[in-house]
């Protein structure tokens, strides 16, 4: 998880994935020792990537710069 100083931290719970291509559109699927879903990728570029969840919230992210 990423912090306001720039730091992560992570949880220790390892978390697997799957691209999987249905009808043209692109879906993430993980899946825990604890749960899976899937989020349906709206854009992807180099910088950043958007997701859609199956409630409809969308989460964007945004590429982690290298420290100058």
């Amino acid at each position: 998880m990423p912090q306001y100083d720039g730091k992560l931290i992570t949880n220790d719970v390892e978390e697997k994935l799957e691209i999987e291509e249905k009808e043209s559109n692109f879906y993430i699927h993980y899946k825990t020792d604890f749960s899976s879903w899937e989020e349906e990728i709206l854009e992807l570029s180099n910088t950043s990537l958007v997701v859609k969840n199956t409630e409809g919230i969308e989460y964007h992210y945004k590429r982690k710069q290298k420290d100058e």
